[in-house]
């Protein structure tokens, strides 16, 4: 099979290492129209549990890149002066440039062609690019000629946010990921005065410094009229306190505004976009790397399973793309249901937590579902709760616990419908108590426990006690309130 990948960042080049690996007969190259030591920004970041995933498909790599990771355990927030600092987050930060210099000379090792400084001029030489290769990989970032090049097929839709932003850097260090609140003295007004920087290391001796503001306070400030050193004068004094005399560094740095990628569709024949071509994250969850490499990983994982081009792709944009994201690479979500069940048994209390997959009764340990997560112990009488993995979970809503109202739960709802976990607690001895609020509050008594909630996802409203409502022991069990 033949691969051409448009695009030497770190989702292009992770794919290809991954599939050369598998496949040493496999022709795979790389195009890039930068040189092999340009780019653009300064750090990148990844969780933990991304590290772990990342090493568990090249682990020589990061064997390569760990004297240089540099990590941390705390997210710190500093508004008008004061840091408050929130533990047991855990972070790995990188140069983007030396991290790409690894994956190039990984690729190098495996014998992948990587051409550099190699520009595709046009949508008709892309074209010629397509019908001479199996597959074509769109991985050439947010402004991609693959996915403008056939625009029709893959549905872009392409929004760009109000606020103003640049990335910098400093050698000022940040132990760890940092987000600073400062308003500019002698602004017209608040809205006029605030801006936000996102810092963090990922080096020894320099951190990341992205810099935020609203559309007020970037023309109030005439930063849109300034040169590139009058603006990093400009913003060393509104961060003075937080770079403490350190200066602010440019790498070929421009006001920008994010643009906001989405695509309906992922595949068009043979082509497929990955990372920014297919899909954007703002900075601010420093997650955009991360999310790129996992569409390397949840391509690769779907050319394992299928035996062909064409329905390897219709997989991957299925479980990748589709109506159901499944986490790329399924020792990332086992990592966090791993994790979590060993929290979950430390954790001292009289109550149980006990997962499984709501569409498959898959209790095996290796298609084990992703960690669920609660706003606090639970107390009470038993309840059921409905969410997905993390990146999912698109609202949350906290019923009060108060003896009048159904117990406390953290309801997540999903959009996609086919995977979700059900999380269902029970107390090992219920009280009187527990089972007097049962009864008040209308719920079906079952196990020792009382299901209030719908394993489907339906509506939880708060249901207090009162002469209106239907007796939980009035004939059949009454069905969860929706």
């Amino acid at each position: 099979m033949r691969i051409t990948i448009v695009g030497g960042g770190p989702a292009g080049l992770w794919f290809a290492l991954l599939m050369k690996a598998r496949d040493r007969g496999l022709s795979i190259e790389v195009v890039e129209r930068n040189a092999a030591s340009a780019t653009f920004g300064f750090g990148v970041v990844f969780s933990r549990r991304t590290t772990d995933v990342l090493r568990a498909h090249d682990a020589e790599a990061f064997r390569r890149a760990e004297e240089l990771i540099q990590q941390w355990d705390n997210v710190d927030v500093v508004h008008r002066g004061e840091k408050i600092s929130i533990g047991g987050n855990h972070f790995a930060g990188v140069s983007r440039l030396q991290w790409l210099q690894i994956l190039q000379q990984r690729c190098r090792d495996v014998g992948i062609t990587l051409r550099f400084e190699e520009n595709v001029a046009d949508a008709a030489a892309l074209a010629r690019r397509k019908d001479g290769c199996d597959l074509l990989v769109g991985a050439d970032g947010v402004n991609s000629l693959v996915r403008d090049t056939w625009a029709n097929q893959f549905g872009p839709t392409l929004d760009a946010r109000r606020n103003r932003y640049i990335w910098l850097g400093t050698p000022r260090l940040f132990h760890g990921l940092t987000l600073i609140f400062r308003e500019r003295r002698g602004a017209p007004s608040r809205q006029a005065g605030l801006f936000m920087a996102h810092a963090y290391k990922f080096s020894r001796d320099t951190s990341t410094f992205i810099v935020e503001c609203g559309e007020p306070a970037w023309r109030a400030a005439r930063l849109d009229a300034l040169d590139e050193e009058a603006t990093l004068a400009a913003l060393r004094e509104l961060f003075a306190d937080d770079l403490q005399g350190a200066p602010l560094i440019s790498n070929r740095s421009k006001w920008i505004q994010f643009l906001l990628v989405k695509n309906r569709r992922w595949v068009h024949e043979n082509v497929v976009l990955l990372g920014d071509a297919a899909h954007t994250a703002h900075f601010s969850i420093g997650s955009g790397t991360k999310l790129a490499m996992e569409d390397s990983i949840a391509l690769y994982e779907s050319f394992g399973r299928e035996k062909s081009v064409t329905t390897a792709l219709a997989d991957f944009e299925r479980t990748r793309a589709g109506g159901r994201r499944v986490p790329a690479g399924r020792a990332l979500e086992h990592a966090l249901v791993r994790d979590g069940a060993r929290e979950a048994r430390a954790r001292p209390g009289p109550f149980r937590l006990r997962l499984h997959d709501a569409e498959r009764e898959d209790r095996s340990r290796e298609a084990a579902p992703p960690r669920p997560r609660l706003l606090r112990p639970l107390r009470g009488v038993g309840r059921e709760a409905v969410v997905t993995a993390p990146s999912e979970a698109s609202a949350y809503r906290r019923a009060d616990a108060s003896s009048d109202r159904r117990p406390a739960a953290l309801v997540r709802r999903a959009r996609r419908r086919d995977r979700r976990l059900v999380v269902a607690a029970r107390p090992a001895r219920p009280s009187a108590g527990a089972s007097g609020r049962a009864a008040r509050s209308g719920c079906a008594a079952r196990g020792g426990g009382a299901r209030i909630g719908r394993a489907a996802g339906g509506s939880h409203r708060r249901g207090r006690s009162g002469a209106g409502e239907r007796p939980a022991d009035a004939g059949a069990a009454a069905p969860p309130p929706g």
